[in-house]
């Protein structure tokens, strides 16, 4: 695995703490904003873009839930799989089998 993003435990002495780092250091209090979430979607996008020197408009971005709207919204392609309708409606395509995604690359 190249990338692995998400929120880590926190470790003092080498014991667990039971508390967690959030990847997302400034959550908002806004609960249909992406950066309400400990991780952003969106943002790890971007994040990943940014790392291999490329533009959101060159990636395919497939969610099948709410919390993964506004990084399908962001990418070049968004793909909605066996998604609910709120997820279709923002997505470019609507897949129900991954082999599907053959088409597009």
């Amino acid at each position: 695995m190249d990338f692995a993003i998400g929120n880590h435990l926190i470790i003092k002495d080498g014991i667990i703490t039971g508390e967690i780092e959030m990847h997302n250091k400034n959550p908002v209090d806004d609960i249909t904003d992406c950066l309400s979430r400990s991780v952003c979607k969106r943002d790890v996008l971007y994040e990943l873009c940014n790392r291999l020197g490329i533009s959101a408009q060159q990636t395919i971005a497939v969610g099948d839930g709410g919390v993964d709207i506004p990084m399908i919204e962001a990418a070049g392609l968004g793909v909605a799989y066996n998604a609910p309708p709120p997820v279709q409606s923002v997505a470019d395509i609507s897949i129900k089998d991954m082999k599907e995604l053959l088409n597009y690359l």
